[in-house]
């Protein structure tokens, strides 16, 4: 997202993690408010979505092996999530 965005804050709320049976793997469920500003046009905007990743155990420390995100809304601040759910930053 450097090439999209210049600012951004990221809250992550509701985390579930779920250990695996034999404890060497976690599957952890997040919901993203991020408020942030663009790059290209320096707007503000709210993106919202839900992370589910997967962490392994690597010689005692918990690391990443996957994380995804889907987003909910990526909308311009001024105009809400109702006007503009989804922002295209790409044209």
């Amino acid at each position: 997202m450097p090439n999209v965005l210049s600012f951004a804050i990221h809250h992550v709320t509701n985390s579930s993690i779920v250990l695996d049976d034999d404890g060497q793997a976690a599957e952890g469920r997040w919901y993203l408010l991020q408020m942030a500003t663009t790059k290209r046009e320096n707007r503000a905007v709210w993106l919202t979505g839900r992370y589910v990743d997967r962490v392994v155990l690597d010689e005692g420390s918990w690391k990443f092996r996957h994380v995804s995100l889907t987003a909910r809304f990526f909308s311009p601040y001024d105009e809400g999530w109702a006007e503009t759910p989804f922002l295209d930053v790409t044209a």
